[in-house]
């Protein structure tokens, strides 16, 4: 379990957006439009893949590696590198509650598909809270599974080498009953 809290508050980063490195800062000339929104959802502290989803310059949906940083959305890959700034991790000895908050910086890089050319990072917060399981003497468990674990990572910032999402220039009319 103290591997699993430990890989998970490690993970807990952009978590997915993990490697190790600092991010370029971001030109002075960024527009709203090229902000990138990125949130990873995990409830498994054994399991390394959560979901993904993107919005803002492209909408995606996929999954994320925490260990890697590797990020699949239907049209390619691309990966999340990320630097930790600051973390602080809590135990509740009476209800077994563990949280753990950690910030930090990312990149993105080694793009393939329609990713290929993408650039780009930002600040990324990522937030843990499990429910230990207790032991036989009634205290946390920390070598065994939680009971309950939730992670989320939320990331923000400029991203270039994307084809922006466009919508239609014309909806579809609606079908029309035979009648």
């Amino acid at each position: 379990m103290r591997r699993a809290l430990g890989a998970a508050a490690g993970t807990l980063c952009l978590a997915a957006v993990v490697a190790g490195t600092s991010v370029t800062a971001a030109s002075a000339s960024t527009t709203a439009s090229n902000i990138e929104h990125f949130r990873f959802v995990s409830t498994s502290a054994s399991s390394p893949r959560a979901s993904a989803i993107a919005w803002g310059a492209f909408t995606a949906g996929g999954t994320i590696n925490t260990n890697s940083g590797l990020i699949r959305f239907p049209p390619g890959t691309f990966r999340a590198i990320h630097h930790r700034t600051s973390s602080v991790a809590q135990l509740n000895r009476k209800s077994c509650l563990f949280t753990a908050v950690e910030h930090g910086t990312y990149r993105l890089a080694h793009g393939t598909g329609r990713y290929r050319h993408i650039g780009g990072g930002g600040k990324y917060t990522s937030r843990v809270r499990a429910v230990l399981a207790r032991n036989s003497k009634g205290k946390c468990s920390q070598s065994r599974l939680p009971r309950a674990f939730q992670q989320v990572i939320n990331a923000w910032g400029p991203v270039r080498g994307v084809s922006m999402s466009r919508l239609p220039l014309r909806w579809a009319a609606p079908a029309r009953s035979g009648r």
